[in-house]
């Protein structure tokens, strides 16, 4: 396993294995073939504070807690973790994890799409910046390493409109500013085989406005849009110890402007249907930014992470209703790996 110096200094130019293989991305009339750059910059752990739970229109439930949004840097400490591993092999993108457990966390691989790479350099002029509005995204995801603690990602950032490199040295930025640098987030999926989240945020909104199924607090609960019967391993509509395809479309009203994120779940026929209408942050529509972060062309990202504090996502919740109901001591649940393939882009 290659590991990066600790002394490196947070810029352009980083550790190697930056570029880790392609993918194809069908469209209606084409198919992109996209490089795969890997994060392999050491990072400094990031604290979080908690205040209030992610909003789920249609749930009714309190505002005490905060939605960690896909840190794995949970613990206050000054420890760097290095970059977790990337696979690319006959198109099936994998994030993996590292074996060490540092501060109840594995710390795990994290990619984005790009036109073109460089080892050893990032580029944000080369990330890809997918328009998705009016259209429809699928792909087919396995996670069934991922347990209880786990979380497999694929997320949209506005990483190609990105001029500060941030702490990561890669111009990764997102809703929480986990490497300091904060725009526009749209969470897809972030789950593992019991829990499923897909969430809107505008930039400032670490928060924002999810759906799905899973998590919770002593006061709140998470989604509640399907049930563990319905959603896990053996489940009767969605059997996460197989893979399943994933589709969100992101319609426009009749101004052009963002009016939902619509999810669905799929696996031998069956379905899963839900998704995000109402958005609403600071008084205002959260779906303005997002339209405008949407039209710009927001770049794919994946990662795989854990963590002792995932319950937000996963846990049982002030109803009992959510799939996790203790938080597990270590990583040692979380397997391998979790896998993207077979991508595709609809309705241009």
């Amino acid at each position: 396993m290659k590991t990066a110096v600790l002394a490196l200094a947070l810029g352009a130019r980083v550790a190697a294995d930056t570029c880790v293989g392609t993918v194809d991305v069908a469209t209606d009339s084409d198919v992109m073939t996209m490089q795969v750059v890997r994060r392999s910059v050491p990072q400094c752990s990031r604290a979080f504070g908690r205040t209030q739970p992610q909003h789920y229109p249609s749930n009714d439930h309190g505002r005490t807690n905060l939605h960690l949004s896909r840190s794995n840097h949970s613990k206050t400490t000054d420890t760097f973790y290095y970059a977790g591993p990337v696979t690319v092999e006959d198109g099936v993108l994998s994030p993996g994890m590292l074996e060490e457990v540092i501060s109840g966390s594995r710390n795990g691989g994290r990619a984005y799409l790009a036109s073109s790479c460089e080892e050893e350099i990032y580029d944000p002029t080369t990330y890809a910046a997918f328009d998705l509005l009016d259209k429809t995204f699928t792909y087919t995801t396995d996670m069934s390493n991922a347990d209880c603690g786990c979380n497999g990602a694929l997320y949209l950032v506005s990483m190609a409109q990105n001029k500060e490199e941030s702490e990561c040295g890669d111009y990764y930025c997102d809703a929480n500013s986990v490497c300091g640098v904060r725009c526009s987030e749209i969470d897809i999926q972030e789950g593992n085989k019991h829990s499923w989240h897909s969430t809107l945020h505008d930039a400032q909104d670490g928060a924002g406005a999810g759906a799905g199924y899973g998590g919770g607090g002593d006061e709140w609960n998470g989604p509640r849009d399907f049930t563990s019967e319905q959603y896990g391993p053996g489940g009767n509509t969605i059997d996460t110890t197989m893979p399943f395809q994933v589709s969100v479309s992101f319609p426009t009203d009749s101004s052009g402007q963002l009016s939902a994120m619509n999810m669905k779940l799929e696996q031998d026929g069956k379905s899963l249907e839900f998704g995000v209408d109402e958005y609403t942050y600071n008084g205002q529509s959260g779906f303005t930014e997002l339209t405008a972060s949407l039209s710009a062309g927001m770049t794919p990202t994946f990662s795989y992470w854990c963590s002792d504090d995932m319950l937000w996502m996963d846990g049982a919740g002030q109803d009992g209703l959510g799939p996790c109901p203790n938080a597990p001591e270590d990583g040692s649940k979380c397997g391998d790996t979790v896998s993207f393939y077979d991508f595709k882009i609809t309705g241009e």
